[in-house]
């Protein structure tokens, strides 16, 4: 059966978030949800990075919003979504979708990533595309009755609930490796121990980020990676921005991209190492720190396990610059202090990772098919 469609404007009020003044230390830390697009992690979305204070709403430096609110990144990665059940608060990239009576929430955001490419595609042109609230009013949505629309959503929250149960497995993968790191090693903060601590600079081999140049981008050719292609500690190279060969050649003698190097974010989202485990061509922006081992001194495996430990999350916090856009510079990251175990136990580690690596992406992979079914049934549901 199919239902009529209607305007989204029609059916909800949208309320886009704003950034009070973070030179203002009242307006943070408080018991409100402050939710950036980092904060997308799941449906409903009840923990945020930051939060706010009340005084930041009664001085309307934020807009709260009513329980279970739909939002929409709508600068960005356009189309990410979520509901408030508890209400809350956002950023300025996010718009909330405030539905009336007519509109059942949990429906809402199954529409919303249904219709994540149309959004992408009301929005601008811009280096970082926008979706206005004019433009997000004018998408079309089938609407059924209110019964249909919660059997449809509930439907889907079944799919979902299946579906995540993989991906919380998943973790249990990486928290186990962190406790086989601790095992192995100990406490590296304790160092209880008593493994050499070296600084960063003196176990590798080159410290440095990616380019200072503006490259011209081109629609297809060699990938061009941001601080948001490091995800869960992985390479992701999905990316529509690309450069040519030629200037990849420039590029690529500063930072070579090699086997066993390691990249890690040092602005907004800082702190995020990860391996590169294959030599496909990319280049990358300064915003990327890129780290050669001594492998005659330390296992990359190892040094990425450690990065990720508190030992070295915690000096990062400590050494990272600034405030609207913290930033970890090259010169404090050279001085970061590395436990150094012997390279015997350091390769058995490293051994043993590499299997479990194995098994996780298995894992992933099944994963990634379950998404891929949970997106077809969402076309389905609205097809």
């Amino acid at each position: 059966m199919s239902w009529p469609l209607v305007k989204l404007g029609d059916y909800i009020k949208p309320v886009t978030g704003k950034t009070p003044s973070t030179s203002n230390p009242d307006y943070f830390n408080g018991d409100l949800l402050w939710v950036t697009p980092g904060d997308f992690k799941a449906k409903l979305i009840t923990t945020s990075a930051r939060t706010l204070s009340k005084k930041a709403v009664d001085e309307n430096k934020c807009n709260l919003l009513p329980k279970n609110s739909v939002i929409v990144s709508c600068i960005g990665d356009i189309g990410k979504a979520g509901i408030l059940p508890n209400g809350g608060t956002t950023n300025q990239q996010i718009t909330a979708l405030i539905p009336n009576d007519d509109l059942n929430a949990d429906y809402l955001y199954y529409c919303i990533l249904d219709k994540k490419r149309e959004l992408s595609n009301l929005a601008n042109n811009a280096v970082v595309p926008i979706l206005n609230n004019a433009r997000l009013k004018t998408l079309e949505i089938p609407l059924p009755p209110l019964p249909i629309q919660k059997q449809i959503a509930d439907t889907l929250d079944k799919a979902d609930a299946l579906r995540r149960k993989d991906q919380l497995l998943l973790q249990k993968y990486d928290e186990l490796a962190q406790s086989i790191f601790y095992e192995m090693f100990g406490d590296p903060v304790k160092n209880e121990k008593g493994w050499p601590i070296l600084k960063l600079s003196e176990v590798s081999n080159k410290i440095t980020d990616g380019t200072h140049l503006s490259p011209k981008f081109l629609p297809s050719g060699i990938p061009f990676l941001f601080v948001s292609n490091i995800r869960n500690n992985k390479i992701c190279y999905d990316t529509d921005t690309f450069i040519s060969n030629e200037e990849f050649e420039v590029l690529v003698k500063r930072t070579p991209i090699e086997v066993g190097n390691i990249l890690l974010t040092t602005v907004g989202s800082y702190g995020n190492p990860a391996i590169i485990e294959k030599t496909d061509k990319f280049a990358f922006q300064r915003h990327i720190a890129f780290i050669r081992p001594n492998h005659n001194l330390i296992n990359y495996r190892f040094l990425f396990g450690i990065f990720k430990s508190q030992f070295v999350q915690n000096q990062i916090e400590r050494k990272v610059r600034g405030v609207a856009q913290k930033t970890l510079n090259l010169l404090d990251l050279k001085e970061i202090e590395i436990l150094l175990p012997p390279m015997e136990l350091q390769n058995k580690y490293a051994e043993t990772i590499l299997i479990m690596e194995k098994l996780k992406l298995k894992m992933e992979q099944s994963i990634s098919e379950a998404d891929s079914l949970f997106s077809s049934l969402i076309q389905t549901s609205f097809a």
